[in-house]
């Protein structure tokens, strides 16, 4: 398993959780930098070397500039999936397992670019899975509700909040399922 925001809450959390079940390497976003220019050939690189049975993309950002945001939340995966796409024979399957957000289905007031870059993860997610057609692809969005993690630190408190550990065995559940697209819900 090849986990991107490896040392993020819903990044380390994951590690941990497939730790049981999987070779993992995990990637921080600093270590592939995610916001270069050539983020896609670092991407492609790293999936080539490799060569992970599981793709897992944690890492995400809830505030910065444009093209700062949509990079990480958005490009990284595209990059991702596009190497995937590209490929004309699969050596064998994968299962490629993105986390959005549920702030994907309508933009809010205190950070609107990173709920827009959500939306814009869940649209090229659906478009991506009508892409695959038959190959030997399994492609997944998480789409959690709030997570008590460093990125949700700034935000008002609501009380009802997922754990980053919730989100890893949610992830973990989807790695062996159908591709999907998916909410978490905090339960109250």
């Amino acid at each position: 398993a090849l986990i991107f925001g490896a040392t993020g809450g819903i990044g380390s959390a994951t590690v941990n959780q497939f730790n049981h079940s999987y070779s993992v390497v995990g990637v921080t976003r600093d270590q592939l930098n995610l916001r270069s220019d050539s983020i896609g050939e670092a991407i492609g690189s790293l999936l080539k070397q490799v060569d992970p049975d599981l793709v897992i993309n944690c890492a995400g950002v809830l505030e910065g500039d444009f093209a700062e945001i949509f990079a990480v939340n958005v490009a990284s995966c595209w990059h991702i999936i596009q190497y995937y796409l590209q490929q004309t024979e699969m050596p064998k399957p994968v299962t490629i397992l993105l986390v959005g957000s549920t702030t994907y289905s309508g933009g809010r007031r205190n950070y609107p670019l990173y709920s827009a870059s959500k939306a814009a993860l869940h649209n090229l997610v659906q478009g991506c899975q009508e892409a695959i057609g038959n190959r030997a692809i399994t492609l997944s969005l998480l789409h959690p509700a709030r997570v008590q993690t460093r990125m949700s630190e700034c935000l008002p408190k609501t009380g009802n909040e997922l754990t980053a550990a919730q989100v890893a065995s949610e992830l973990l559940s989807m790695s062996t399922q159908p591709s999907q697209i998916k909410e978490l819900n905090c339960k109250l």
